[in-house]
């Protein structure tokens, strides 16, 4: 065979594998992508259902409100532990604090129906646990945990 040819079959034959493997690490780099898209989006839902959940609490667990009672409650507070991670020591954070809001409507049921100025201590207990509830879960949803941070920066 003819050097010239031989020559032109191997540059040939080197075009051709750096195709190949330029078209699968793009592939990779797309499937990369997608993952990181997939892990963005997760997250985003993760957050949104946390909101709604606290958010969901906080509606019920306020004494004015007409869904106030404790097994309503109590629904809601299961709900929002249940999307917390336990390994995350913020949202750990959350969950004692949830449980501490239901203990603080646990307490306030009794004395609901009295006078405001006989209740003032259990209704103070309560709107400080909502308070401590909506902070921390700012705190996690906006900056805190890293299982629900969009981005890693």
């Amino acid at each position: 065979m003819n050097y010239a040819i031989q020559t032109a079959l191997i540059g040939l034959g080197g075009v051709i594998l750096g195709q190949i493997i330029n078209s699968q690490t793009q592939r990779q780099n797309l499937a990369e992508q997608r993952r990181g898209d997939e892990i963005i989006r997760a997250r985003e839902r993760r957050r949104e259902r946390l909101l709604d959940a606290v958010a969901g609490l906080l509606e019920v667990s306020d004494p004015q409100s007409e869904n106030f009672n404790y097994t309503n409650v109590l629904k809601h507070t299961h709900h929002a532990q249940l999307l917390l991670d336990p390994c995350v020591q913020e949202e750990r954070e959350l969950n004692d604090t949830i449980s501490k809001l239901a203990g603080a409507v646990h307490d306030f049921i009794p004395v609901k129906h009295l006078d405001i100025s006989q209740k003032v201590d259990e209704t103070q207990r309560l709107l400080k646990a909502q308070s401590a509830v909506a902070e921390k879960c700012r705190f996690i949803v906006w900056s805190g945990s890293k299982s629900l941070r969009i981005t890693d920066t």
